[in-house]
């Protein structure tokens, strides 16, 4: 996840100094030649950033045209972290050629990059914390629910996960402090050359790693409440509907808090570019969650969208 997203912690961080023995902005100007094992991990990322990309954008033409389910808060967020999704795969695919070339070309394109993914993994990461306080006020605090989430209130929201983004993007774009992709070792890592890029660093730390006992603990107040009053509950309107958005914003954020615990070593992993390689693919895949989770509980929905890309064709 850029992240954390591309967050390679201390004990790993010799990626940028010793062990490779190749600072970030070296790694940038002297090219590697690239081995059989870097070009398949790089088309491999490539292609599957790309179709990552595509249920996004499926999913997000489907809310905008069903007026029944753009109505509800929660796909709003949902439509605001389909865009996140899609600027940090965006990232994704061209760092596959990174890896295919072994090279990023220019320390500047690198960096702007890194400015694009990291700021985007942490705006997915807020409205994950504000999904799940959306999903306990709806549920215990259905008259607050009106206030808090309220049309005029919605912009506050969008406006917090949107300040994160550029407040991040502007600590990167920085002179003091960079995130780039690293292709000798298939991953993303903080350029530790720069003063503030541990400060950085430690922010977006306290940022996803601090989201998930606050996310955990709503969510399971919320499902104690729904076994406790699930008779009331099942005469509601909108009682699947609502059930539905639970279990996908459930497992959109325990996916990104498992991903967020590997990136910021709360999850040990070996110092090796395989195992960074694959941390990098789950932030791939996490790209997918959200459209996918969707598809899954929304058979009808996904049968129309299959009904709408072949009567384009």
């Amino acid at each position: 996840m850029n992240f954390s997203s591309g967050n390679i912690t201390d004990n790993s961080s010799s990626i940028t100094s010793s062990s490779s023995n190749t600072s970030s902005t070296e790694s940038a100007i002297l090219p590697i030649v690239p081995t059989p094992d870097d070009i398949i991990v790089g088309v491999a990322m490539t292609v599957s950033s790309v179709l990552c990309i595509i249920p996004n954008v499926v999913v997000l033409k489907l809310i905008y045209s069903d007026k029944e389910l753009y109505r509800l808060n929660a796909y709003k967020f949902m439509i605001l972290l389909g865009y996140f999704d899609i600027s940090q795969l965006v990232v994704h695919a061209i760092t596959g050629f990174f890896n295919m070339f072994q090279s990023v070309g220019a320390y500047w394109f690198a960096k702007a990059l890194g400015v694009i993914a990291t700021p985007s993994y942490v705006a997915y990461a807020i409205l994950t914390i504000i999904l799940a306080f959306n999903r306990f006020i709806q549920i215990t605090f259905p008259g607050l629910d009106e206030i808090l989430f309220s049309p005029k209130f919605m912009k506050v929201w969008y406006g917090v996960a949107i300040s994160g983004f550029c407040l991040f993007a502007l600590a990167l774009v920085s002179p003091w402090a960079s995130i780039i992709y690293l292709p000798e070792w298939w991953s993303w890592s903080y350029d530790y050359n720069l003063p503030n890029s541990q400060t950085v660093q430690d922010f977006e730390k306290v940022v996803e790693i601090g989201g998930i006992p606050i996310a955990g603990i709503l969510y399971l107040l919320v499902f104690i409440l729904l076994i406790k009053k699930r008779k009331q509950f099942k005469v509601s309107r909108n009682y699947i509907t609502e059930v539905k958005v639970l279990i996908q914003a459930v497992i959109i954020t325990i996916y990104c808090s498992i991903l967020n615990c590997f990136w910021h070593d709360l999850f040990k992993v070996p110092p090796t570019k395989e195992a960074y390689m694959a941390l990098n693919f789950m932030w791939i895949f996490n790209g997918a969650v959200n459209p996918v989770v969707y598809f899954i509980l929304n058979a009808y929905a996904l049968s129309l969208a299959y009904f709408n890309i072949l009567y384009k064709f």
